[in-house]
């Protein structure tokens, strides 16, 4: 900020291959833990943004991935950017005086693999390499010139929520839920309950989309938003000038499609509030959401 210059933008996308799905399905598609699945969605774009100066050399650099950084597990207590901090290394070390700035995709169903163990250091190394060389070769390859102009829209959203549970239902939860959020949910609606508070029916949070002209649309979704989004996304906006992040404006937990809603598992536990859980209609509403922006931003 302290250092504005006017700048060209360039952007393109590659691939990398630690992201893994985290989700173990039984035969009658119920989520029965954590693990890697290789046949479970996720997003393995590394979408990547070129920043030049006037003179044309390389000034910054932006680049997703959408995947948990979570190469080091629970038994590693050692403050860490884990594999996005270590690619991040890599390229300023690659490109001196270049700043290197990573956002976080549609990860939330998504472990990097491998991953803990006792070589857990190692892979975080090796995973920063990996996804610091897919970044420099899109970076030094064929790039998409970014023009304007820039239309930016944040839309406030109300996401549903589940809200028609019994006192009978909650307190069976609250005892023996699946997760713990999803006890601690139980407990917190038990607990508006006791207050005669009625039980919220949504909760209010935002989306964002900004359209660089017709060179590129990022979509930033709130919370911890699952791989099947990406998919709903690009099916709905027909394009493939596309960056869809999560974590935008927002983190509350996370932010589930109706199949893993279905599913069950980890990430259908619900607001990290205590406050509800999502109904399946929330998929819904968030594509509909981003397609008003997207209409409202069009050409």
């Amino acid at each position: 900020m302290a250092d504005l210059k006017p700048a060209g933008l360039s952007w393109s996308a590659g691939e990398v291959g630690f992201v893994m799905n985290r989700r173990l399905l039984t035969s009658e598609n119920r989520c029965r833990g954590m693990g890697p699945n290789p046949d479970g969605p996720v997003d393995r774009s590394v979408p990547v943004l070129r920043i030049d100066g006037i003179d044309g050399r390389l000034r910054a650099v932006v680049f997703g991935c959408a995947c948990h950084p979570v190469t080091l597990d629970g038994t590693n207590r050692k403050i860490s950017g884990d594999y996005a901090g270590a690619a991040q290394r890599y390229l300023e070390v690659r490109y001196p005086g270049v700043q290197a700035m990573f956002v976080a995709g549609c990860g939330a169903d998504a472990n990097s693999h491998p991953r803990g163990g006792p070589d857990q250091e190692a892979w975080v190394a090796r995973h920063g390499e990996a996804l610091g060389k897919e970044v420099s070769r899109v970076l030094e390859g064929e790039l998409q010139g970014i023009h304007g102009p820039l239309l930016t829209r944040l839309a406030g959203v109300d996401l549903p929520l589940e809200h028609g549970f019994s006192r009978l239902q909650l307190e069976e939860t609250a005892r023996a839920g699946q997760t713990y959020w999803h006890k601690e949910n139980a407990r917190g609606m038990l607990d508006m309950l006791h207050r005669g508070e009625r039980l919220p029916e949504a909760y209010r949070s935002s989306i964002a989309l900004w359209r660089f002209g017709n060179d590129l649309t990022l979509v930033g979704l709130p919370g911890e938003a699952v791989a099947g989004y990406v998919a709903r996304i690009r099916e709905t906006l027909g394009s493939t000038k596309l960056w869809i992040a999560a974590y935008c404006n927002e983190s509350f937990g996370y932010l589930p499609t109706a199949e893993i809603l279905e599913q069950g598992g980890h990430e259908s536990m619900g607001l990290t509030l205590a406050i509800g859980l999502f109904s399946p209609q929330v998929e819904k509403t968030v594509i509909d959401s981003v397609q008003r922006l997207a209409d409202d931003t069009a050409p």
